[in-house]
């Protein structure tokens, strides 16, 4: 008996189980790994950013007048708004750096498409003898 030979069922999680898939997927699969970690720290960010704001907002407005609170209230808005512009900031950044150095750092589907083995880039030998 083999490992092959073992049924295991669907593997939990996953809704139809395991499915082997070609090669050739594997950069739209990349594309949209990288794609979905960038949207979602960028929306983890911003949903921070808004919770923060309002608990700063509350303790502004339940201060009454006391200078540590107060105090408190302000680093926090302080805070809140350093974290959104070290987002944007940072979106800015990478886009400005792509350009310069041509490389189109927030889109990354067209360069993994390039150099996958079913896309538009690979082997020049295998271009000229088609």
């Amino acid at each position: 008996m083999t490992l092959t030979d073992i049924k295991a069922g669907n593997i939990g999680g996953l809704p139809d189980g395991y499915q082997a898939m070609p090669a050739s997927d594997a950069p739209a699969t990349l594309e949209k790994i990288i794609s979905n970690t960038v949207g979602f720290f960028t929306v983890v960010g911003g949903l921070t950013f808004i919770i923060y704001i309002v608990l700063a907002g509350l303790t502004w407005i339940t201060a009454r007048e006391e200078d540590a609170r107060l105090s408190k209230a302000k680093q926090m808005l302080t805070n809140a708004l350093i974290g959104l512009a070290l987002i944007v900031v940072s979106w800015a950044v990478a886009g400005i750096i792509g350009t310069i150095f041509g490389f189109d750092i927030l889109n990354p589907g067209k360069y993994i498409e390039m150099i996958s083995p079913g896309g538009s880039g690979g082997d020049e030998r295998e271009k000229r003898s088609s």
